[in-house]
């Protein structure tokens, strides 16, 4: 992305229009940052779609974008941590 920028930026060249949409959108809150689209994902429960479960791992992937998956792994040294995220996941 920053070196998009800094093309963009150059004196001796112009930016495409693609380059210049996204900086709009970005700068205007009309596509979120990767951070706040975690943040909306985690929530909406309906499209985690599981992939893998078995005694020490349990995966999920978002069916949107499906770039975005959760995986937790069984702590056997500490078996409160993972019953507070599977109750987390399941609210």
């Amino acid at each position: 992305m920053f070196e998009k920028v800094l093309r963009i930026l150059q004196i001796d060249s112009q930016a495409e229009i693609g380059d210049i949409e996204k900086l709009f959108e970005f700068r205007f809150g009309l596509t979120p940052y990767p951070k706040e689209r975690v943040i909306n994902y985690i929530s909406d429960h309906g499209h985690w779609i599981e992939m893998k479960e078995d005694y020490e791992t349990r995966s999920w992937y978002y069916e949107k974008f499906p770039e975005y998956t959760i995986e937790l792994s069984r702590d056997p040294d500490n078996e409160n941590i993972s019953k507070s995220l599977t109750m987390l996941m399941f609210r």
